[in-house]
């Protein structure tokens, strides 16, 4: 018997609304009734008494300052009279963003952040004017490419998955782990700004003998003026519960590198509450033989060190034997703590530099909703994927 089910990352707004202010106009209110400090974009929805919006009303959500900010909206539901029941209104980063929010009929304000979104036979491209991402139409590639300022920071984005025979570790069966790879076979615009762009993406995971195992659709939604990006990462499982045990379903980033010498490549993971652990890859200080404070201070201020001629003689000829760490995981291990580790190199010992209680970037959301550990790893072969990351899962029929 085959037991089919879906594992679902669901996109959270951060506003909910209040009861009505009059017919058209409504309060929008920060859930806990604190404004994020970091804003990247979101979508919320807003009812309406029957009757009292007609489907071609257009918004603006107003700030403190009667400030018009930048959104779209678009109904949701209709009442039976052919009215609007539900408005979702998707608001993009802006400068007068407020702790008091009120969406109230008219006619909409120019907007002066939008989304550009052009496509070709071979791949989406979609400008938020922060960020430019390129995605594919065909191949095991989502995401082609993400760049910054014109600089590329992350490429060949796809999906893995990883499946055991066995969920158990013991002696008694040996354990066989099969890598598969997200392979597309449909991509869709569902949704063409001005404030909000939102990529349908269908495929399965595929191996290398072509065995093919959990069907997925991803979306990825994009916001004006944003340089985050948001998945919606949707599986059905589709294989045999007495021998499919998934043991990680990931997303796998590869990160260039612009520096060439190690002591130059610095790793940094921000934390929620504005902390920030970072180092270099090659660590100069505490050495035996000091490099000098110009060096030191430097490299503790993630700055590009002086020319390797300027390093003292005994540090220049003693550089082969300082350790570099090639490797790091970011492990969420439950919703309010991580713990981050390093190692030199596949098969050596991992160590333990930091811990805390959340962290940003490469970041799994709702994660006490989906009752699975999580992680971010970086590995030397620069590479970075996001992992749900645990012991092999067991489905069984209920």
């Amino acid at each position: 018997m085959r037991a089919t089910s879906a594992f679902l990352v669901i996109l959270l707004t951060h506003l909910m609304t209040s009861p009505s202010l009059n017919a058209q106009e409504t309060a929008v209110n920060w859930l806990d009734k604190q404004m994020p400090e970091r804003f990247s974009g979101t979508t919320f929805g807003v009812p309406w008494a029957k009757g009292t919006v007609q489907p071609h009303q257009s918004f603006n959500l107003l700030s403190d300052n009667d400030g018009a900010l930048p959104i779209q909206t678009w109904p949701l539901a209709f009442w039976p009279d052919g009215s609007v029941k539900w408005t979702a209104v998707a608001l993009a980063p802006g400068e007068d963003l407020s702790a008091n929010l009120r969406l109230a009929a008219g006619t909409q304000a120019d907007r002066p952040k939008t989304i550009a979104l052009s496509e070709d036979d071979h791949a989406i491209t979609i400008n938020t004017g922060s960020i430019e991402a390129v995605l594919n139409k065909q191949g095991n590639n989502i995401i082609q490419s993400i760049l910054k300022n014109g600089v590329k920071t992350a490429n060949n984005g796809h999906l893995v998955v990883l499946r055991q025979n066995t969920p158990e570790t013991d002696a008694k069966t040996p354990v066989v782990t099969t890598a598969f790879k997200g392979q597309i076979s449909g991509i869709e615009v569902e949704q063409d700004g001005p404030v909000r762009a939102v990529v349908k993406v269908e495929g399965t995971h595929i191996a290398g003998n072509n065995e093919t195992l959990l069907p997925f659709v991803v979306r990825l939604y994009f916001y004006a003026g944003s340089d985050n990006i948001r998945l919606m990462h949707t599986i059905i499982y589709d294989g045999d519960e007495e021998k499919d045990f998934i043991s990680g379903i990931g997303l796998r980033f590869e990160v260039p590198m612009h520096a060439s010498e190690l002591y130059d490549r610095h790793i940094r993971f921000t934390a929620e509450e504005g902390g920030l652990f970072g180092e270099s890859v090659q660590g100069l200080t505490g050495l035996r033989r000091d490099p000098g404070q110009e060096i030191i201070s430097a490299q503790l201020d993630g700055q590009k060190l002086p020319p390797l001629e300027a390093f003292p003689e005994r540090v220049r000829k003693g550089l082969p034997y300082i350790p570099s760490f090639g490797d790091y995981t970011l492990l969420q291990s439950s919703p309010h703590a991580f713990q981050i580790r390093k190692r030199t190199q596949t098969g050596h010992t991992w160590l333990n530099p930091a811990q805390g209680e959340r962290s940003n970037g490469v970041a799994m959301q709702d994660h006490l909703q989906a009752e699975w550990p999580s992680a971010s790893k970086i590995f030397g072969n620069h590479t970075l994927p996001s992992w749900i990351s645990a012991t092999p899962s067991v489905t069984r029929p209920r």
